[in-house]
């Protein structure tokens, strides 16, 4: 299972392949913390605690938790510092962050673990996405995409060969693929009133989308691009 998890108080799950154990971003009392949860039990087996000078600039964006497909790594948006953190979920400790250009709102692990590509906020006219390289911590050219919301909600997601990324554009109400080998984004599709989070399916036949404001979950067809 795979998914997304970061808010103050309604934190989302994001499930770890490798082991039986879901985390999650919890920011009890001011203070932020990585928390693992048994998925058989519900029981808190873990906890990781963020240091106060970074806890302090992550967002509450639902996709701000990414976790690489091995397990082994967390990667946290720390939104206002403009920084990536990998967080070792094995010896629990904390990485170096990676500084991206815009506000990161919603990361993403390529399949392979390669890249963690990365959504950010740049401004009420458009959003960028940029690729961090796992092994040695840089960063690709940013590719422009459609405006967020100044919040920065939006949502980003890999399709299971790991050839196109998929980012929500949720001021104009579209959705735009991003070809991982080119580095270059598609034409944008509408899907409806602020779409938010996204998920594609294991078979990589079809992306859905949650619209926020019509409370829709819309399907595109990823064999022609096309809203079902």
């Amino acid at each position: 299972a795979s998914g997304a998890a970061a808010s103050a108080g309604v934190p989302q799950l994001t499930a770890v392949p490798a082991e039986p154990t879901a985390w999650i971003v919890a920011s009890p009392g001011g203070s932020t913390s990585l928390v693992g949860i048994d998925t058989a039990t519900s029981a808190v087996v873990a906890t990781i605690p963020i240091p106060n000078s970074i806890g302090e600039h992550v967002g509450v964006t639902a996709g701000a938790l990414a976790i690489a497909p091995n397990g082994r790594t967390a990667y946290l948006a720390v939104q206002f510092a403009r920084e990536v953190l990998p967080i070792d979920l094995t010896s629990r400790s904390i990485g170096k962050a990676v500084r991206v250009p815009e506000q990161p709102v919603s990361v993403a692990v390529t399949p392979n673990g390669s890249r963690v590509y990365v959504l950010g906020y740049v401004n009420i006219h458009h959003a960028d996405v940029v690729a961090i390289n796992t092994s040695n911590g840089t960063t690709t050219s940013a590719v422009s995409v459609g405006p967020l919301e100044s919040a920065g909600a939006g949502g980003i997601a890999i399709t299971p060969d790991g050839t196109t990324v998929w980012v929500s554009s949720s001021e104009n109400g579209t959705v735009t693929p991003i070809s991982t080998a080119r580095g270059k984004a598609g034409p944008p599709i509408t899907v409806g009133a602020f779409p938010t989070s996204l998920a594609v399916t294991p078979n990589g036949k079809a992306l859905w989308v949650a619209n926020s404001l019509d409370n829709l979950l819309v399907s595109v067809d990823l064999a022609n691009n096309k809203v079902d």
